[in-house]
């Protein structure tokens, strides 16, 4: 995907990395992050599966932040994980928690019943449920701070919505960018004019 386009600037919104030490697998990306981080064409946000001193970033030699703005054709963007929005990952938040629900998702995924993947809708049903509060919360923080496009990850489930405010003399576009661990890999692309798409890749 990154040899596809010929890119300014490339945001990574967190979850980079879960856990260390790095895999030999994760060599070849790291390589490619570094150079694109000493070209400063990279930006790292930190999030809730990232840990603290080390992984990926530590690698490339690089900070991951909290959030990311950027001002593209007269449009105000603002780019968080999206974890602060969900008071669910609030309340477990925590690597040895998380690891531990990590270990769970793999098991409940394991779940069939006459060749339906119960863990795997199950998961899915939480995952939009986590969504539609992040996204309303995420709706909240954009207004606030003047923002015309506010973009998430988070939580795993890829959308755009358009919020419309002040009488609908404003317009917010939401996007979560989705992932790139499910079979359907997603990804946001804005171009020169502020315009941002969902697009996918297939594994």
């Amino acid at each position: 995907m990154l040899k596809k386009y010929l890119f300014e600037k490339l945001v990574i919104v967190g979850d980079l990395s879960e856990g260390s030490p790095i895999g030999s697998l994760q060599v070849k990306l790291v390589k490619k992050l570094k150079k694109l981080h000493q070209e400063e064409r990279l930006v790292v946000l930190f999030g809730n599966h990232d840990p603290k001193g080390n992984g990926v970033c530590e690698k490339i030699g690089i900070e991951a932040i909290g959030e990311y703005r950027c001002q593209i054709n007269g449009k105000n963007f603002c780019a968080k994980h999206g974890d602060e929005f969900n008071d669910l990952g609030d309340s477990l938040s925590g690597h040895v928690i998380d690891w531990l629900i990590c270990k769970f998702m793999v098991l409940i995924k394991l779940i069939e019943l006459k060749g339906i993947n119960l863990g795997r809708i199950f998961i899915q049903l939480c995952a939009q449920l986590n969504a539609l509060e992040v996204t309303r919360k995420a709706k909240e923080f954009a207004i606030q701070n003047e923002c015309d496009t506010m973009i998430c990850g988070h939580v795993h489930v890829p959308c755009h919505r358009i919020f419309r405010v002040r009488k609908g003399k404003k317009r917010i576009d939401y996007f979560n960018c989705g992932c790139f661990m499910d079979d359907v890999c997603t990804y946001l692309l804005t171009d020169e004019c502020g315009r941002t798409r969902l697009h996918s890749v297939t594994k």
